[in-house]
């Protein structure tokens, strides 16, 4: 018998957009599917020459750089959040995002609200909406078998 992996549906990665407070509240932004969260980090290669045997063939050493995430997520438009997303991305300041994995856990860091996309051109489906957020600063996972399963929860305190 073969044993597969337990696949999560597309459906269950969802945004969270933190609302400043103390406690600082998640609320999800209904209509938006998270579709990606992306994590990369540089990485510096040197040549280095090793002493044994002296002049022998260069190894390349690697160091790791900058990490950083970006947040995606596109869907439907909700005309009860636009003015909320509006302000978020009007905002110089980046404000707190959490991606869900639900039932399982989330990503949350600040993030800055880059891009924000309205798309009518299909005239027979809702307006879509897609948005892009690059992280500013750290991010963590927190693994939490609840998330996902409310409207809003709190997020843990700024580190």
């Amino acid at each position: 018998m073969v044993t597969l992996p337990e696949l999560m549906d597309g459906r269950e990665f969802l945004v969270y957009l933190g609302d400043g407070g103390s406690p600082n509240m998640a609320e999800l932004v209904c209509g938006l599917q998270a579709n990606q969260f992306n994590q990369s980090k540089e990485i510096n290669q040197t040549p280095v020459v090793p002493c044994d045997p002296p002049g022998g063939q260069p190894v390349m050493v690697s160091t790791a750089g900058a990490k950083s995430s970006t947040i995606e997520a596109s869907g439907f438009y909700a005309r009860e959040k636009r003015a909320r997303l509006q302000a978020a991305f009007d905002n110089p300041d980046s404000e707190t995002w959490a991606f869900v994995l639900k039932g399982e856990g989330y990503y949350w860091g600040r993030y800055h609200f880059a891009q924000f996309n309205l798309d009518g051109s299909d005239i027979n489906a809702p307006g879509a909406v897609s948005v892009s957020m690059p992280n500013d600063g750290d991010w963590a996972w927190v693994s939490d078998p609840t998330a996902g399963s409310s409207q809003t929860f709190q997020l843990p305190p700024a580190a």
